[in-house]
């Protein structure tokens, strides 16, 4: 969950794994390629949508951190933990 202004933006689901709670290098490089075919329509370039925030900070890197710095440099902001 972020805030952005005085929206709130929920992304990621409870339940689900992603790249950064997958620690099979194997299949982390699987559950990716499924991510990305699966939501290769989603709008990218919207740094307060669903999809974007997912893919940056739960999909890029294979920490949370690094994928907050992946989104930081690809939208030039300063989303923090």
């Amino acid at each position: 969950m972020v805030t952005f202004g005085k929206r709130t933006v929920h992304f990621g689901g409870s339940g689900y794994s992603d790249r950064t709670t997958t620690r099979n290098p194997v299949e982390r490089k699987k559950k990716y390629k499924s991510y990305q075919a699966r939501h290769k329509g989603d709008n990218l370039d919207d740094k307060t949508s669903p999809g974007a925030l997912a893919w940056y900070v739960l999909w890029s890197a294979n920490t949370i951190d690094k994928g907050i710095k992946n989104y930081n440099k690809r939208f030039k902001t300063d989303l923090y933990r």
